[in-house]
């Protein structure tokens, strides 16, 4: 378990006296695997006080990757600022962005760079490209890091439009692919990973903050897997492949595996992320 601070995570404002009116400072609690227990985590290792201003309240902004791991914003507020304003301005929406690298297996490389075989051997069969082939032809793989672009959207909104239906919606939408253009991305690179939300005060006029979080692949074209050339994969396809076996040309001939068949499954469902709800679209 731990609790870090993210680099240049730092909000402040001042008054023109240069007091400490409010910060928020962001954090990444890995450890868990739920968004309660992420918070207990939190509480520990949060500064409090912030610069003698008091924390007044930690919220979780989003989940990062499947390994346990969260961004938490922690909120500290002085006291001569914390008087609601019910139905005032809807403060701007703010943004963030993590691209800290996932992992992925594949079984093949983007290319052989060079093959070697035992002095006195035949040469090196060629897999085409397929990873860790075994002694019983079976084509293990390997993992590894692989780009990741999640991006963060928080939305104040009054507490009339924070229905049972508009929480719903969110609930629905989750693990679902944008079948429209949405923030640049092209349909099939964005997936909608989730909403979380938290009202400010106790009055029922107070805003509450909902974050809506992304994560973005890019579609791509003319892929190699082998002699096969997949014409188009969208981001959130997933890409297999099956491997055939065939004597290699050396003498006497080697069995070796390649790629046979290449299949472009769609696994999210698409939506138009209009329907999520979020304000301005």
């Amino acid at each position: 378990m731990s609790v870090e601070q993210i680099y240049a995570s730092t909000n402040e404002t001042i008054n023109a006296s240069g007091e400490l009116l409010t910060a928020d400072i962001a954090y990444i609690v890995a450890g868990s695997t739920d968004e309660a227990t992420a918070l207990s985590i939190a509480l520990t290792g949060i500064a409090n006080p912030y610069k003698g201003v008091n924390l007044t309240s930690i919220g979780i902004d989003g989940r990062i990757g499947a390994d346990g791991r969260y961004r938490v914003i922690a909120r500290y507020q002085n006291a001569s600022t914390q008087q609601t304003q019910p139905g005032g301005i809807i403060p701007s929406p703010q943004q963030s962005f993590d691209t800290t690298g996932g992992s992925e297996h594949i079984t093949q490389a983007v290319k052989t760079r060079n093959s070697y075989s035992l002095a006195g051997a035949l040469g090196a069969p060629d897999h085409k490209g397929a990873i860790n082939v075994d002694k019983d032809g079976n084509v293990l793989g390997v993992d590894r890091v692989t780009p990741a672009y999640f991006f963060y959207e928080k939305h104040f909104m009054r507490n009339s439009k924070v229905t049972t239906a508009f929480r719903g919606r969110i609930a629905l939408n989750t693990g679902k692919v944008n079948s429209d253009t949405f923030r640049t991305l092209r349909p099939g690179e964005c997936l909608f990973m989730g909403g979380t939300g938290f009202q400010q005060g106790t009055s029922l006029e107070d805003f509450w903050e909902i974050t809506f979080n992304f994560s973005a692949l890019p579609n791509r074209t003319n892929v190699k897997v082998g002699d096969i050339t997949v014409a188009t994969k969208r981001g959130w396809d997933f890409l297999w492949v099956a491997y055939g076996e065939k004597p290699d040309t050396s003498t006497p001939p080697k069995i070796i595996k390649f790629p046979e068949y290449a299949y472009v499954e769609q696994i999210y469902e698409d939506v138009a992320f209009s329907s999520l709800g979020i304000p301005g679209i």
